[in-house]
């Protein structure tokens, strides 16, 4: 696996994970200073999580509707409405089913080449 976006605490970039640290720093991790990666509380909400790993709410509202995203990630509490997740089993969910790595210039350049060539033209 080499290569997400996500953020906690800070920003990832991936290809062993780049971390804003709190006293301004940047800092490249890897994927197990990403799973011990210590988290304030033991429950958030789906809005919190998708704040932390910069992951559009809707995006994880979307993997838990198709039963990608479950328990035990995610849990619901009895007597209330709300849906909880678990930070470090979403975290270890996330990089295995999820980061797959960055493609390439060449892999971006043949999925964006119909775009790349309407730009070019554009500038002509």
């Amino acid at each position: 696996m080499s290569g997400a976006f996500c953020r906690l605490g800070g920003v990832w970039d991936f290809k062993g994970v780049k971390i804003n640290m709190k006293n301004g720093k940047t800092k490249h991790a890897s994927h197990e200073e990403v799973l011990n990666f210590e988290y304030k509380k033991p429950l958030e909400t789906l809005k919190s999580i998708s704040e932390m790993f910069s992951i559009p709410l809707k995006t994880l509202k979307t993997w838990r509707s198709r039963g990608e995203l479950k328990y035990p990630v995610i849990t619901k509490i009895d007597g209330s409405r709300r849906i909880v997740v678990q930070p470090k089993l979403f975290a270890s969910w996330f990089l295995e089913s999820k980061c797959h790595g960055v493609p390439s210039i060449a892999e971006n350049k043949v999925i964006y080449s119909k775009q790349l060539k309407s730009m070019s033209e554009a500038r002509r």
